[in-house]
Formats: structure tokens, C-alpha cells, sequence
């Protein structure tokens, strides 16, 4: 196929802007082909959170992927964009070693301010929403690097809690015990002490679960995750390990398959995928068999587009063969959707820098179909 012929065909179809030549040519291939506009009609509160966080890693772009995203949404769903206008040192120019670890801790500042931001938004966009329409929105979070889940899991715990308190009428949950299914290629489960790499785009679930709190204390960044006025009520963690479940890992740590092991977490790696035929509808309902087996508590979906094998979806940082094909991942959302229980979605490390033209034309398309199966 001649791919450039593709793309002129496509850039006339839609008719998007010009190249910047400021921005790399991958980039302006995803504005021309999906412009930089949308028009929105909100009708009952939906909305999506712009994400740009980029300090978990450091590859840059990935600060890029929500501003591309969006542009997928449906147009009853509103944007908010939190984050902008927050002012960091660029990647890589903070580093802090902490006790139990000779590897410095990249970027933590940035990673921890920048959560707490995302947390305060969504809860507080929520709870004005919740108190407007008498229900509980549907939240999308667009990255920007996995580290958001910090701020995403964390602020929709303690929002499932606020609306159980509520009384709203019709919540399609009665246990505001919050369920985490993770889709990606890595567990993103080391803590301080374990990492290898300094990456806090490896490590949101252990400070969600609890681990290594006295290491995740020494960065003074993070302590807001320790109070109380943001965990949900009565907590001394946002979630338990008993509610995390795993589909789709390749690529772990030997401190993080001790972490799973110990803590007896439910993980589909892509040879348990395949021993189960491929099947998403019975690795689902095994996994939420194990973390809500009676079916009464809110699902928040968080997928890294590694998850998804790099050939649909190679514009990312840290992309790992022999992944998801591009239509399970759609189906693992429809079935979570069907539960009626899928109360909010993070969608992580699209990254429109990396890779050539067709790349980033590829791994966009593989996340309209994600978003698409969300607002199906």
C-alpha cells in the first residue's frame, strides 16, 4: 500500500490544518487527519479529563496524546483540562534517593503535584456534578503516562464513597469498594525501594494499595495520598490488592512478580490470555469472579495502550511484542461496560512523537476504537 498516497487522500478528506513546522511531522500527520477542534452538547454530565502528565517517563510526546484523543470523544462528552498552566522543570532535571534505594527517583515533584491536581479536579467536577444531576457521571481520563492512575484510582474511590453518602438514587453499585482492572504490557506495581529504572510511570499501585508507605512518604510530594481528607472514609489506603486484577502483562520486574505473588493479585499475563483461547469474556468474568463475586461494587478501567501489541499500536514508550490483538481491547470495554458497573476509564502512554507517520496513524486509530467501544 503507498501510505503517502493514504494519508493525501485522507488529509483532503477531512480538510485539517497545515503542517506546523515546529512540531515533528508525526504530529502534524494526527492534526491533519483529526484537527485540533471539537463541538460539544453535554447532556447529563459525562466528561473527560485532559491528563498531560509526562514526568513518569521519559520519553517526550506522551503530553501530546490527550489533545489528539479528544478528539474521538462524542460530542455530548465535555473536556476539562485541569492541568494546564501547571509549570514543571522539564524531564530529568529532578532526581531524589530515598533510603531504600541507590536508584534516584525520577521527577517526583512533578509526578506528585501534578496527581494531586488531577485528584482535586475529579473529585470536585464530580461532586458538582453529582449534586446537579442526582447521578454519578461516566469519567474518562486521556494521558499523558500511566503515573495518572495515581490521581485518577485515587480521586474515583473516594468519589464511589461520596456517592453512596449521597443516597443518589439508581448507583449501579452498593459496595463503594472500588475494583481496578489494569490493562498493560507491566504491572506498574514496584514501589520506591524496588525500581530499577526510577520511573514513577512503574510504580502507581503500590502507593494506591498501600506498600512501601514509609518510602513513599520520604517524597514530600506524595504525602497528600497519606490524608485523610483524600482517601475515602474510613481508609487508610484509595484501594485493597484483593481489587486489583491483571490482563494482558509481558513484561515484569522479578520485585513485582513477588509483589503479585504475595499479595495473591489476580494476573492475566498474554500466556494465561492464550491458555484461555483468547477468550475476554471468560478472563473478565473470572477476574471480577475473584474481585467482586457478588457483583456489587464500581469497575475504573485503566489501559496502557502497551497493552495492545505494537504492531496496532506502536506510537508508545515502552511497547512490548506479543500483546493484545487491536479488537480485544475494544471488547474488554464493552464487556465491563455491560456490567453496568464501569464507572470511569484512564486511556495511557499515546505517545504521537514516536514512530513514523503510519505509527501514529495506527495507534490512533486502535484508541478511537477504545474510546468508540466506551460510548458505544
Amino acid at each position: 500500500m503507498n501510505f503517502s498516497r493514504l494519508y493525501s487522500r485522507l488529509s483532503a478528506l477531512v480538510g485539517r490544518p497545515k503542517a506546523n513546522p515546529k512540531l515533528p511531522s508525526s504530529i502534524n500527520i494526527a492534526l491533519r487527519l483529526y484537527g485540533t477542534t471539537r463541538t460539544t452538547r453535554s447532556d447529563g454530565g459525562d466528561y473527560a479529563i485532559l491528563a498531560p502528565i509526562k514526568h513518569g517517563q521519559p520519553k517526550p510526546g506522551v503530553e501530546n496524546g490527550p489533545y489528539i484523543l479528544k478528539q474521538f470523544l462524542p460530542a455530548k462528552v465535555r473536556t476539562i483540562d485541569p492541568l494546564n498552566g501547571m509549570v514543571f522543570p522539564p524531564q530529568g532535571c529532578e532526581t531524589f534517593t530515598v533510603t531504600t534505594n541507590s536508584v534516584p527517583i525520577k521527577n517526583p515533584t512533578a509526578v506528585g503535584k501534578s496527581n494531586e491536581a488531577l485528584h482535586r479536579s475529579i473529585v470536585d467536577e464530580s461532586e458538582k456534578l453529582m449534586d446537579t444531576y442526582k447521578r454519578l457521571p461516566s469519567i474518562l481520563t486521556l494521558g499523558g503516562d500511566h503515573s495518572l492512575g495515581i490521581g485518577s484510582v485515587s480521586a474515583v474511590a473516594s468519589i464511589c464513597a461520596k456517592a453512596i453518602s449521597k443516597r443518589l438514587p439508581n448507583l449501579p453499585f452498593k459496595d463503594p469498594e472500588l475494583v481496578v482492572i489494569w490493562v498493560d504490557a507491566h504491572a506498574d506495581i514496584n514501589t520506591p525501594s524496588t525500581t530499577m529504572s526510577g520511573n514513577l510511570h512503574g510504580c502507581p499501585l503500590s502507593l494506591l494499595i498501600g506498600l512501601d508507605s514509609k518510602t513513599w512518604r520520604e517524597l514530600e510530594s506524595f504525602n497528600w495520598a497519606f490524608d485523610s481528607k483524600y482517601l475515602p472514609p474510613g481508609k487508610t489506603t484509595f484501594m485493597e490488592a484483593g481489587r486489583l486484577a491483571y490482563i494482558g502483562l509481558r513484561d515484569l520486574d522479578d520485585a513485582e512478580k513477588d509483589i503479585i505473588a504475595d499479595k495473591g493479585i489476580v494476573a492475566y499475563d498474554m500466556s494465561a490470555v492464550n491458555a484461555a483461547d483468547r477468550n475476554m469474556t471468560k478472563i473478565i468474568n473470572q477476574c471480577l469472579q475473584s474481585v467482586d463475586p457478588k457483583g456489587t461494587r464500581p469497575i475504573l478501567l485503566s489501559f496502557d495502550i502497551d497493552a495492545i501489541d505494537p504492531f496496532y499500536a506502536p506510537s508508545t514508550g515502552t511497547p512490548v511484542p506479543g500483546g493484545l490483538y487491536r479488537g480485544e481491547g475494544a471488547q474488554i470495554i464493552e464487556i465491563l461496560k455491560a456490567t453496568g458497573r464501569l464507572v470511569a476509564m484512564d486511556l495511557t502512554e499515546v505517545n504521537p512523537n514516536i514512530g513514523h507517520e503510519y505509527d501514529v496513524f495506527r495507534t490512533l486509530e486502535t484508541s478511537k476504537d477504545l474510546i468508540g467501544a466506551l460510548y458505544k
